[in-house]
């Protein structure tokens, strides 16, 4: 090997790959002096692609002559044009299967124009949004059938709590009902209920003759009072109404089938291949389906159910009314640039291109069925400067590598994730991960059972729009293993999580995080859940901000989930979260800390003891029906009460190692002992604390801290969130600085 190492340059211009690019242990390094790396020239663009490109001579308008012209929109012909791949060599075009929650499938064929995915015809249009309950309007219109009846229309005839009151435009019995939202102070908490009630304000149930109906935090479904609870609910939230690019279930009906609002699938019988994707059965839990069959006269839709798979057609949630879907996979739907369709019989590909596009457009088709780039076994080598893009699954893979740097990278457009290190002491930095079909990174590494650490790192990357066609289960950045980490990096425009942690020892420090969670609830930004040895976890210094979900406030800035234990949050910026800063799900040894939390919609920290809860309903001890429960069998696996372990976190070896031991004494073993909510300074959150389950009285410490004290940030309009010399948060005992300046990529 020669002084310095080889360098392998790539001139600029399409590496096209009919098989993966792969790289393996012969074609490693000798030692970090002496690395093989494989680079992009300088100046050029050298481009690995996963697919072909579509010149664009091969387009033309779609005529009225084509088969195809009677399904379009009207207000897509003439924009529509066709090329025909198979005239282009291009014959397989795979296959669109089922895919979702947790899982990588292939995508099939994908088109790509000037680097940005295009979409499968699809309705609702992913930006459309129709009929929403507007608590400032004028009126509004509740759904529902009861006794005595409530729902209908409403008008607006003044103003309470800052928003709309409504009255309903016609009596009930010849009784007057009205819609209108609380806001109030009880028991050391702050609530906020909407309400169908007698009353024009105050608390709804003071008309104790008639019942009132109440939705919490939102314009949503509204319950019945506990003295009328065989009383069905009533909603805001029209059931034909559209929720950016999401249509509503209506009801379900056989195993199989759901109903829909509206006539719009009537527009589909000549459809041979329709896919519908939905959160069935909640809100964090995607699965596609093809469809079966359309009966558009009843309103039904059913799912195909091939015998080999999976006896839940809907996935392992089940379906339930008002859950979200959306329609893919049909000419018909063609209606706004940016969307096409593959006939995979004729091998004709449609698109109503986007704006700009000529001959200098770069269009390309993905094709290769496995990773674009593997690298197994290697060692000592870099890959820089480089593009790799537009794979029906992963773009770079990697199993037992060492000593391996990617950096400089552009990944984009993947049919499942973008990049999988596998191995040790490596990492990705520099690079952008965008477009990606599930999830962004994944680090996997280290031992466990040893605390072996992995030392893989991603560092100074932005990843962006991830999980654009598995949208639950898949996150930006996942760290799994022992000892990896995730800092400096700008994380953004995500359907659900940011970063997921798994394992142990791993830092999530220095991230700028924002616009994630977006269509998905229940999710958090930072995300780890279901272990209680998820012990040595460190998540630091971060900035989580600006997160909206389509659907509501269910979301959360740093969510510690289902009985997570050991893991240390600190010198955290969190900010502008629609739903709740940090929640802390019942975990134990949960140190909390150090945090600015401000204008959190809901809550600064909402605690609970699920576990606790869940051992008095009995889905504790775990029994077949939930395994993924069985905490100390996990703590098992991983020899907890071992010299290495139960020296390190001597806590969590503290844990009996049987469940019957665990619930005789619950008090002890199943409330959050040991977490610690301490000098944290929260500013214009709706709430400070909302503890679930009693759980804060059972924290070793709440104090001291600052719920609601201007922070005296250097200039929050510009979001400069560094703190002033004179910030109340330096009167706290042993708060630390926080430094917001060196949050995110470092340029």
């Amino acid at each position: 090997m020669p002084d310095g190492g080889i360098t392998v340059w790539l001139r600029g211009g399409i590496y096209e790959r009919s098989t993966t690019f792969l790289l393996e242990a012969a074609d490693s390094g000798s030692d970090a002096l002496h690395p093989v790396r494989w680079m992009g020239f300088p100046g050029e663009q050298a481009r690995i692609v996963g697919g072909k490109p579509v010149p664009f001579s091969a387009f033309s308008v779609v005529s009225s002559a084509s088969p195809l012209w009677n399904r379009l929109d009207p207000g897509a012909r003439g924009k529509v044009m066709q090329a025909d791949l198979r005239a282009l060599g291009i014959l397989d075009f795979g296959v669109l299967s089922r895919r979702g929650f947790q899982a990588d499938v292939s995508a099939g064929l994908e088109l790509f124009v000037d680097g940005v995915p295009m979409v499968l015809g699809r309705w609702p249009d992913s930006n459309a949004n129709t009929l929403q309950p507007d608590e400032q309007g004028d009126s509004i219109e509740l759904f529902g059938a009861s006794t005595p009846a409530v729902s209908g229309p409403y008008t607006k005839i003044g103003v309470e709590d800052g928003v709309s009151l409504f009255k309903r435009n016609q009596l009930s019995n010849g009784i007057q009902y009205h819609l209108f939202r609380r806001t109030h102070f009880h028991n050391g908490k702050w609530f906020r209920y909407w309400s169908i009630a007698t009353a024009t304000s105050g608390w709804a149930g003071a008309d104790p003759a008639n019942p009132y109906w109440s939705s919490r935090w939102d314009l949503g479904v509204f319950k019945p009072d506990a003295n009328n609870s065989t009383l069905p609910t009533i909603t805001a939230r029209s059931p034909a109404r559209v929720t950016s690019g999401w249509a509503h279930v209506q009801a379900p009906l056989a195993a199989k089938s759901f109903s829909y609002a509206g006539d719009r699938p009537s527009r589909w019988t000549q459809a041979t291949d329709v896919w519908v994707a939905g959160m069935w059965g909640f809100h964090w839990a995607d699965y596609h389906r093809k469809v079966a069959s359309i009966d558009a006269s009843a309103r039904r839709i059913t799912i195909d159910q091939p015998a080999d798979v999976e006896s839940l057609p809907f996935g392992a949630y089940g379906v339930a009314a008002d859950q979200p879907w959306y329609a893919y996979n049909l000419p018909e739907e063609i209606t706004v640039p940016g969307e096409y369709y593959l006939d995979r019989q004729s091998g004709i590909l449609y698109l109503w291109p986007p704006a700009g596009f000529s001959s200098s457009t770069d269009v390309v088709v993905s094709l290769l069925e496995s990773a674009v780039v593997k690298l197994s076994g290697v060692s000592h080598l870099e890959l820089r400067d480089l593009v790799v893009e537009a794979g029906r699954t992963g773009l770079v893979d990697s199993a037992n590598v060492r000593q391996v740097v990617l950096s400089g990278l552009t990944l984009r457009n993947s049919g499942t994730y973008g990049v999988a290190l596998n191995g040790s002491d490596s990492v990705i930095s520099r690079s952008v991960i965008m477009n990606c079909g599930t999830g962004a990174v994944r680090l996997r590494g280290g031992v466990r059972e040893s605390l072996t650490p992995g030392n893989l790192r991603v560092e100074d990357c932005e990843v962006s729009y991830c999980s654009r066609l598995g949208h639950s289960g898949h996150n930006g950045i996942s760290l799994s293993g022992c000892g990896n980490s995730a800092i400096h990096n700008e994380v953004h425009h995500a359907p659900q999580s940011a970063v997921d942690i798994s394992g142990n020892n791993h830092s999530v420090a220095f991230n700028n995080i924002h616009h994630v969670c977006q269509s998905t609830l229940d999710s958090g930004a930072i995300y780890s859940g279901r272990d209680w040895g998820a012990r040595g976890n460190v998540i630091a210094n971060n900035y989580v901000h600006d997160l909206h979900s389509v659907f509501g406030g269910d979301i959360n800035g740093i969510y510690l989930d289902d009985c997570v234990s050991g893991i240390h949050t600190h010198s955290n910026v969190i900010y502008a979260v629609d739903g709740v800063g940090i929640k802390a799900g019942g975990g134990r040894d949960s140190i909390i800390e150090n945090n600015l939390i401000i204008r959190s919609g809901r809550n600064a920290l909402n605690a609970d003891a699920r576990a606790y809860r869940m051992w008095q309903d009995g889905t504790l001890p775990p029994s077949s029906a939930n395994p993924s429960w069985d905490l100390v069998g996990r703590l098992i696996a991983l020899g907890y009460r071992g010299s290495t372990w139960a020296s390190t976190f001597p806590r969590c070896a503290l844990i009996p190692d049987t469940w019957a031991a665990v619930v005789a004494q619950p008090d002890e073993w199943l409330r959050p002992k040991g977490s610690v909510f301490a000098r944290n300074l929260g500013w214009r959150n709706f709430d400070w604390i909302n503890s679930e389950d009693d759980a804060i009285s059972h924290f070793q410490s709440i104090a001291p801290n600052l719920p609601d004290s201007d922070p005296l940030f250097i200039n929050e309009e510009s979001r400069d969130l560094r703190l002033q010399a004179e910030s109340p948060a330096y009167s706290l005992q042993r708060f630390q600085p926080i430094a917001f300046d060196r949050i995110g990529i470092r340029r």
